[in-house]
């Protein structure tokens, strides 16, 4: 069966069957952080993720955030979680500018939280709640993110829509 394709499959692994509906090939992820090589900033981690302070500060900088792929914040790096990154850091600016202390915090999940739009009609997803994960259904999944992958939010975001 070709990757990408509906249909039921089977794999095998460590002598068991694992049967599926539809095959997504992954590869892995790579932090696109080059262009921070050389300058003094910071260390770069094996990922090629920068550590951050649990403001996001960039260790041992005051005035430089960090967010999305190149922190090394313990979670899955979705966009979801850069956009909740990139609140915190705003807020942070915000009072700086006023000539406070940053105050906002980021506290990443336990519990892991996915919208897997599986085209504009379809879907799953999970969220989490102060009582665990939760799952969406399919029309909370095509509402949030499987009607336009989000074209929408960022053109209304940036004054395109």
């Amino acid at each position: 069966m070709e990757p990408g394709r509906v249909g039921t499959f089977s794999v095998s692994v460590g002598g068991d069957a694992i049967e599926a509906d539809i095959w997504f090939r992954a590869f892995g992820v790579r932090t696109n952080s080059g262009f921070l090589t050389g300058r003094e900033i910071g260390a770069l981690n094996h990922k090629g993720q920068l550590s951050v302070t649990p403001r996001l500060n960039v260790e041992g900088h005051r005035h430089i955030y960090a967010i999305g792929d190149l922190t090394d914040v313990a979670e899955a790096k979705m966009a979801g979680f850069a956009l909740l990154h990139a609140a915190v850091v705003a807020e942070n600016i915000i009072g700086q500018i006023g000539g406070e202390e940053p105050k906002a915090e980021y506290q990443p999940s336990p519990i892991p939280a996915v919208l897997l739009p599986l085209g504009p009609t379809g879907g799953v997803g999970q969220f989490p709640t102060p009582e665990g994960p939760s799952l969406l259904s399919v029309e909370d999944v095509i509402a949030w993110k499987g009607g336009d992958l989000l074209s929408g939010r960022f053109a209304e975001l940036f004054g395109t829509a």
